[in-house]
């Protein structure tokens, strides 16, 4: 089923004038919603335990998205950028430029991050050095099985957006993901996938 977000801008004075409170700034200022169990396979599952809210918000070009996940298990194995971020406890956002591409981004509870572009689900690109120099991840592990993330994207370093392009006016396609292959969970023994939408229909029309 299609969604559209309208993704509100935030005050970018806002965002830099607190950085320490800037997850919580996108917390209750973006746009929020909640992730529900995917139904399509081989992926399908309950996710019994798992919930999953999100928060989007941008300023000029940077995109931020916040999680805030409850799960009976996490795991949190990979500190480096550009590993196999979907083994562990993992938020996942995948934009989609004009040109057919996507960029996904994946983040884990210890904030490393793999983000890759490319027309599929193959031929998948890391993105580059000076877009992990921009982006920035903030983590907050209110509980033992709770944790918090703010990714903060800057979308004109990707190439699904033009270089120094800001985001008003702008409409992308995308999705919000929950997900961790390596999960062990008891009640369904299974990894845990939630989802703001179907893989091929969701949709973001958030910049107005």
């Amino acid at each position: 089923m299609q969604k559209s977000l309208h993704i509100p801008e935030i005050p970018k004075a806002l965002l830099e004038s607190n950085p320490l409170k800037r997850l919580q700034i996108v917390r209750e200022l973006g746009v929020q919603g909640v992730l529900t169990p995917q139904k399509w396979q081989p992926y399908a599952t309950n996710a019994q335990g798992v919930s999953v809210k999100f928060s989007l918000g941008y300023a000029q070009s940077m995109l931020y998205a916040y999680f805030k996940v409850n799960e009976p298990e996490i795991r949190a194995e990979h500190t480096n950028h550009k590993a196999a971020i979907c083994e562990d406890s993992c938020t996942e956002l995948f934009i989609q430029g004009s040109d057919g591409r996507y960029a996904n981004f994946e983040a884990n509870p210890k904030g490393a991050l793999l983000a890759c572009i490319g027309p599929g689900r193959q031929n998948r690109t890391p993105l580059d050095d000076s877009f992990f120099d921009a982006m920035h991840m903030q983590i907050t592990r209110p509980h033992a099985k709770e944790w918090e993330i703010l990714m903060s994207l800057p979308l004109d370093l990707t190439g699904i957006v033009a270089a120094n392009s800001r985001l008003k006016g702008q409409k992308l396609r995308g999705n919000l993901y929950k997900c961790g292959d390596l999960l062990q969970m008891i009640s369904t023994a299974q990894p845990s996938h939630l989802t703001g939408a179907s893989p091929t229909t969701g949709r973001c029309q958030p910049y107005q």
